[in-house]
């Protein structure tokens, strides 16, 4: 194909024009706006300028984002954009002057003082424009959106505004924001259904946008807060700026104004004022801000501009504090968008929020779908009426939302709302009358049909439309709009009251994201609520319950506030781009030879190297995944998006994940040869069974991520190592004795314990630990995904078969546990029974066991008082892949696991067992903990004859002879020791006798990992003296598997 040649003229032309189609066509065609200049060396962005269109350099930029760099480039006169337009306008339209600067200003990022001073030197014959900088230099966050669009006219009267601010409005506003409460009124419309139904399509066309050169939606499309809608005449209006940022701002406006009319409704003179109000009515405000501006002396502005009367108000607004500035700012603003545009009562906010429809994203799909928003759920008629594989796929969404209830004992409508579209009517047979009764007429079928689809259309179909995909102009979308809002007021959270100090922490979280800040800690959140425009007491504001908020409404991802430097995402679609990027690696590498080989087995096993992900998110440069690859795959793991597995001795497998929606998909019957042979031990199975209730996969990916992450792979040979892990189905290592397999499908979780020899019998008790820890498990899921109220709807069941079929037959525990006969159950030909023995291994708690009892009272470990840290460290070396089990046999919570491990992910896991042992032990009174411990290892068929032996030895005396072992480390040795230790640092100071808590300190004092390592290093030698040698090093050293023989050398 020729090279695409833009001549000046063209690139000209097509400026004024405004044709930002075309501009993306050509750079489409691999034109390079970076090196394209016109003869006088000016660039794209100096002829946006020169033309006058601020709104196609918007544009441009929003889609090549990569092009910015163009705002700090020089032309042949050595001015950059931003110099060119405070020098001389814009040469065709005068009007937009203020609107370009305060682009460009936003381009820049963060313009420095030395761009200001020579800003306002190039504008001395604009007074106007050095009116806007010196207002803009002490206003870092620039005009706000509903403002920065307007003419110079209105721009300037807002400056005005902000520097003249109304004291009675001010402490209205104030008053408002500590008192009020505001009203959750946001419809989220969530486009769903199956790929290739048309939801993209639907989705521009109710909102006016083309549908031309539409593709598949790749992973998800949100047009966020685009919309206001008005709840009595369906009126939309659109929102200046697609961010949540303006959102925020429009909530906090509206609850103001609502304040505002029942303190002082219109007519009524304000107490703080000598004037009555002169609100413009709506057809005439603009018309009335430029007689204001005329009559108040505030120029035509013209080509020239050298006669400004304009002057800046010099006064208080420059000299408050910091709060009281923000405070001041924020009221005008709220007061002025009040006179620029009319919100009422009766309006609501949209945001479009359009989901891939492929199964590969139901994973990320989840951290969005919530009860709380409109769903449109889109299927293709035609397809459903010729295949009923298509209407199995549309049941099943019906059920996936239907999950999302949180009361289906109603009959009557309730959350989340359904408006159910059927697509493609054009292709049905017939006339337009008799296409739609064909329409309706299977709609009907497939409800009434179905005794469960006719239950979930009860309780949340609000109506259903057919349309028709080739009418852009169809009137059923008009009607389609008067649907959603009458659907709206079952949306969950809908008119839920809000303090409106959480709107105001959300406005400036949304304004942080608008610049492109991912990340936030705890800290720093903290630090916005200290900042914010009115003061609240300390413990009054509620940080972490707005933050739980925001996180329930979708605005960001937060889990856990354990810690200041716990993170916050600020941008939920950010990290499902970085998942995306993940899932369909094969579109970003699809023929690099160097990584076929590792690509294949990636899309063979679900695994993933730490090495893979970043080559895929280096690819995605404006995302700026990189650079917070840590806290991205924190996310991922806490989600259960992906996993770092556990290896079978409970060690940590570096820098190797498992993505669960990528694993195989599970072939039960490959592994009934090792599961049901006469030689297996194995129990009766467990069944988590949910009533009535869809499970999505997206659950059990979670549920196996879970269990990769916490238990090693199952002792089997090689051959059958390859069927250990599949997607829903998983072989696991509990403990040297016992393995386990995992059956996740439909709604039902099957879990079986089961050895390799035939004589190694269950005992009663020895699944109890095993069934806490999925049923917690398995609630952490459900609320992570939105769904806690379907905590209350699984029960434990039992049967003898290991795997999920569709005539299973399962006995309820509570009707075994009184049954002194066995009942019947589903299982293999000789196995189709359960009796009360069946029951308790699962259910007896093995501590009320009179053995177990005995046991404890002969614990080895009875000479020792209570253990030392490193004693804890030695016990941690014997715990491999058991740990889960044997601390929640010592009482722990799986949550506090899970946090100690989040806090310790960077160390190595026999330092994490090590925390988790002291952690546990210092609730515990002296003796009681060297009980507990002796009887959870033994239950977890540890070893203990080895360690008792260990915990009393200490580092041997040195040999005389062995000069180098007995001599005391010196400067250089320590920092060729700092050197070498690796993430088992922690054990290495142990095994040297010092505290977990000194080493925590230092780490904490020393921002270098390295500095930290020399400073306990020193203070060791310091306090042993002549006993420090370096002998004890290389012991230590060998304990914690680090090299140290090329130390010797």
């Amino acid at each position: 194909m020729a090279a695409v040649i833009v001549t000046d003229d063209i690139m000209r032309y097509t400026v004024e024009i405004g044709d930002v189609t075309r501009i993306e066509d050509w750079v489409y065609a691999k034109v390079d706006l970076s090196k394209w200049r016109d003869i006088s060396g000016n660039n794209f962005y100096h002829l946006c300028v020169l033309c006058g269109k601020p709104s196609v350099l918007e544009k441009i930029d929003q889609t090549f984002p990569q092009y910015r760099c163009l705002v700090k480039q020089e032309n042949g006169n050595g001015m950059t954009p931003l110099l060119m337009c405070c020098k001389s306008g814009p040469y065709i339209d005068s009007a937009t002057t203020l609107a370009t600067i305060d682009l460009l200003l936003r381009l820049d990022g963060q313009p420095t003082m030395q761009t200001f001073s020579k800003c306002i030197s190039v504008a001395k014959e604009h007074n106007d424009i050095r009116v806007y900088l010196r207002w803009r230099k002490g206003s870092p966050s620039g005009l706000p959106n509903f403002i920065k669009k307007e003419n110079n006219d209105i721009i300037l009267k807002y400056i005005n505004v902000v520097e003249t601010v109304d004291k009675g409005k001010t402490k209205r506003y104030q008053k408002c924001m500590l008192e009020r409460q505001g009203v959750f009124e946001h419809i989220r419309i969530f486009y769903v259904g199956p790929e290739g139904v048309g939801k993209s399509t639907l989705c521009r066309r109710m909102t006016n946008r083309s549908t031309q050169n539409i593709r598949s939606t790749d992973l998800m499309d949100s047009s966020m807060n685009r919309l206001a809608v008005n709840l009595r005449t369906c009126q939309r209006r659109e929102i200046h700026e697609d961010t949540a940022y303006q959102l925020s701002i429009e909530k906090i406006r509206k609850e103001i104004h609502h304040s505002d009319q029942k303190l002082h409704p219109p007519g009524v003179t304000s107490p703080t004022t000598s004037k009555p109000p002169t609100r413009p009515n709506d057809g005439e405000r603009l018309d009335t801000l430029s007689n204001e501006v005329k009559e108040n002396d505030v120029p035509k502005h013209t080509l020239d501009r050298q006669k400004s009367s304009f002057k800046f108000p010099l006064g208080s607004y420059g000299q408050q504090s910091e709060r009281e500035k923000k405070l001041i700012y924020n009221a005008a603003e709220i007061n002025f968008a009040g006179d620029l545009q009319k919100s009422t009562d009766e309006e609501a906010y949209i945001s479009l929020w359009d989901f891939a429809g492929e199964e590969l994203y139901m994973n990320t799909n989840h951290l969005f779908l919530t009860g709380d928003a409109v769903f449109l759920l889109l299927f293709n008629i035609v397809q459903c009426i010729n295949d009923s594989r298509h209407i199995k796929r549309l049941h099943m969404w019906l059920k996936s939302i239907d999950a999302l209830s949180e009361d289906r004992s109603s009959p009557t409508l309730q959350a989340p709302p359904i408006v159910l579209i059927g697509t493609h009517l054009d292709q049905l047979p017939g006339s337009d009358s008799e296409k739609t009764l064909q329409a309706e007429s299977f709609y009907s079928d497939i409800v009434t049909r179905h005794p469960v689809m006719a239950a979930i259309a009860e309780r949340h179909i609000v109506t259903f439309f057919p349309l028709d995909n080739l009418k852009d102009d169809n009137p059923m979308y008009e009607m389609l709009w008067y649907a959603i809002v009458k659907a709206a007021q079952h949306q969950s959270h809908w008119k839920c009251p809000v303090p409106m100090v959480w709107l105001a922490l959300e406005r400036d979280i949304m304004l942080a994201k608008g610049k492109r800040v991912r990340v936030m800690t705890l800290d720093e959140v903290i630090e916005k609520v200290k900042g914010l425009e009115v003061e609240v007491k300390e413990g009054e504001f509620g940080v972490e319950e707005c933050l739980r908020y925001l996180h329930r409404t979708g605005i960001i991802l937060c889990f856990g506030t354990d810690s200041p430097d716990s993170k916050i995402i600020t941008d939920p679609q950010w990290l499902a781009r970085g998942f995306r990027a993940i899932i369909t690696a094969r579109n970003f590498m699809p023929d690099i030879p160097e990584h076929s080989e590792v690509m294949d087995h990636y899309y063979k096993t679900g695994e993933i190297t730490l090495a893979l992900i970043k080559l895929l998110w280096g690819k995605e440069k404006e995302d700026g995944f990189l650079q917070h690859e840590p806290v991205l795959i924190a996310y991922m793991v806490r989600l259960g998006l992906l996993t770092p597995p556990l290896s079978e001795g409970g060690i940590d497998i570096d820098e190797v994940f498992f993505v669960p929606s990528i694993l195989p998909e599970a072939e039960p019957e490959k592994i009934q040869h090792l599961i049901e042979n006469t030689y297996t031990q194995r129990s009766a199975t467990l069944c988590f069974v949910f009533i009535n209730v869809f499970v999505s996969s997206p659950v059990y990916d979670k549920v196996m991520a879970f269990c990769i992450h916490n238990f090693g792979k199952a002792d089997l040979t090689f051959m059958e190592q390859g069927y250990c892990l599949q997607r829903g189905l998983g072989c696991f290592r509990l403990n040297r004795r016992r393995n386990m397999v995992l059956h996740c499908q439909d709604s039902i979780i099957k879990l079986t314990m089961f050895s390799s020899t035939s004589d190694d019998a269950l005992e009663a008790g020895e699944g109890f630990h095993l069934k806490n820890v999925l049923t917690a498990m398995l609630k952490t899921v459900l609320v992570t995904n939105q769904q806690g109220h379907l905590v209350k709807e699984f029960d434990l069941f039992l049967d003898k078969s290991y795997r999920v079929t569709n005539d299973g037959k399962y006995v309820r525990e509570s009707d075994l546990a009184q049954s002194s006969e066995p009942l019947d159950c589903s299982g293999p030909a000789n196995s189709k029974t359960v009796c009360k023995s069946d029951w308790d291994v699962w259910f007896v708690d093995p501590s009320l066991r009179a053995d177990v009892m005995e046991s404890a009272t002969v614990s080895p470990f009875n000479t020792v008082k209570r253990f030392t840290s490193k004693q804890m460290s030695r016990i941690a070396k014997y715990i491999g892949s058991s740990y889960c089990l044997l601390f929640t046999e010592l009482g722990m919570k799986l949550h506090e696991m899970e946090q100690v491990r989040e806090s310790y992910s960077s160390e190595c896991f026999r330092t994490f067992i090590t925390q988790l042992l002291c952690k546990w032990q210092n609730g515990l009174p002296p003796k009681s903990s060297i009980q507990s411990i002796y009887t959870a290892l033994s239950a977890n068929h540890v070893e203990t004859s080895l360690l008792s032996t260990e915990l009393q030895s200490d580092i041997a005396s040195m040999d005389p002879s062995d000069e180098d072992a007995c001599r005391v480390p010196n400067e250089n040795d320590i920092d060729c020791i700092a050197l070498r230790l690796n993430k088992s640092y922690v054990i290495f100071f142990l095994e040297l006798g010092m505290e977990i808590a000194e080493v925590d300190q230092a780490m904490l004092d020393c921002k270098n990992v390295r500095r930290a390592f020399t400073k306990l290093l020193k203070q060791w030698v310091d306090r042993c003296g002549q006993t420090a040698s370096m002998g004890r090093i290389y012991k230590a050293m060998q304990e914690c598997g680090m090299e140290h023989n090329s130390l010797r050398e």
